[in-house]
């Protein structure tokens, strides 16, 4: 879908960018359900889902990207003339909130850890501990979100598909994103550095092709 709310920032500035919804799969979901307690009503019911629903909500009235059973997103700047994709960034709403879970002032985050506290009778240690378990889950996000962009870009024929490094994605993002995104993923999916500037952009990027990037990594010695 294309994203038009005020978080928009098309660099080409002709078109919004594209935002992909990483959905949550079935596995996930049952992981979220498989953990239960009971409630304030005496009944089974599932915390981490509750927390995962809840979660989602929040991330909809604050006007992020939003899609039902959703565990980030992706936001795409598309080049349809010469077939290429700049990642711009993946986030996920969920991985930010289970860091603010705990030490958040945030009275929207505050306000979930106590509902959900009282609700299913829990102190502070065990909430913290439903935390760890919770983070467990959703661990593989930026994974599942890289295998999402590369589905999407062989769906739609995209041959190229750019990466920031830290540098560029600091520059871009104007803040100090996770240092992993621009390390682990990108040499865990065969991405290499790269003197093309994707848009005419003055900074440091990484490429793999769409379709034979895990090829064309090896023969090249590029990992």
């Amino acid at each position: 879908m294309a994203w038009h709310g005020g978080l928009q920032r098309s660099i080409t500035n002709t078109e919004p960018q594209l935002i992909l919804d990483i959905i949550a799969s079935s596995d996930i979901l049952d992981k979220l359900k498989a953990f239960t307690k009971k409630n304030d009503e005496g009944d089974e019911s599932y915390p981490l889902f509750d927390l995962f629903e809840k979660i989602n909500e929040i991330s909809l009235q604050s006007g992020h990207p939003f899609a039902y059973n959703q565990i980030g997103w992706a936001r795409l700047e598309l080049n349809k003339e010469e077939r290429y994709i700049l990642v711009d960034e993946i986030q996920s709403d969920h991985m930010n909130a289970c860091k603010r879970l705990t030490n958040s002032g945030d009275p929207d985050i505050s306000k979930l850890r106590d509902s959900l506290c009282s609700r299913y009778n829990l102190d502070i240690v065990e909430f913290n501990s439903m935390i760890d378990l919770y983070k467990k889950i959703i661990s593989d996000f930026p994974a599942i979100a890289n295998e999402a962009i590369i589905k999407f870009a062989k769906n739609n024929k995209y041959i190229k598909l750019f990466w920031h490094t830290l540098e560029s994605g600091k520059k871009f993002k104007k803040n100090s994103p996770p240092a992993s995104l621009y390390s682990d993923i990108p040499k865990k999916h065969f991405y290499s550095d790269t003197n093309e500037k994707p848009f005419g952009l003055e900074s440091s990027f990484m490429m793999r092709m769409a379709r034979y990037g895990k090829l064309l990594s090896i023969k090249y010695g590029k990992l």
